[in-house]
């Protein structure tokens, strides 16, 4: 057999050009219908792994999973997004609950912040919702207080507490009591001597 004849049988190799050439191959666009009930992610470079099912609740995976993916050689379709942001996404598909601190910190705002503007990406309108109430209770102002002590006599009129016109009177003005204490007791004109903690928000140029 000639030399000729061994060219003309074994077809030649593609050259395998430029690592990055190569790095593609490792690649591959895959039908999403075809995935299994545990789908792997690659969330920009992070790893995640979740049913089929969780990831369906998603109005952006329910499409993604009908149509062409691109999936790594690991077997792991690749999501172009935030992998530290995409936990939060998970987590609220299994539970539908946000988890924050009652008094975040500024990283932990930002975080929400960060977590929000990926729920809009995946069309979670229910945990948008849940991050602006977050953000709104942690960043709420809470007005000061001011109090005083009312102290009073209250008649007692068939077995029932009349109210003294001067405890309504500051009940109708914003106060409200935080605490009743009877000091004594009348013996014989049916009373009770009691003293009030009041309380109210301060009024802007009030003090």
């Amino acid at each position: 057999m000639s030399a000729m004849d061994c060219d003309e049988r074994e077809p030649k190799r593609p050259a395998l050009g430029p690592p990055e050439a190569r790095a593609q191959r490792t690649w591959e666009s895959v039908d999403g219908r075809e995935l299994g009930p545990v789908v792997q992610l690659n969330v920009g470079g992070q790893r995640h792994v979740a049913a089929r099912s969780t990831l369906e609740q998603s109005p952006y995976f329910r499409r993604l999973l009908e149509m062409k993916v691109l999936m790594d050689a690991s077997g792991a379709v690749f999501i172009d997004r935030d992998g530290d942001a995409f936990a939060g996404i998970l987590d609220w598909l299994r539970t539908r609950e946000l988890v924050s601190s009652h008094r975040p910190c500024d990283s932990e705002l930002l975080q929400l912040r960060l977590l929000k503007r990926e729920a809009d990406f995946f069309g979670l309108d229910g945990l948008i919702v849940a991050v602006d109430e977050a953000i709104a209770a942690a960043t709420a102002t809470v007005p000061p207080t001011e109090q005083k002590i009312l102290s009073t006599f209250l008649f007692l009129e068939s077995g029932v507490q009349g109210t003294p016109l001067k405890l309504v009177t500051e009940l109708q003005n914003g106060w409200r009591v935080q605490q009743l204490s009877a000091t004594c007791e009348s013996g014989g004109d049916g009373g009770l001597y009691c003293t009030f903690v009041l309380e109210r928000p301060h009024a802007d140029g009030e003090r």
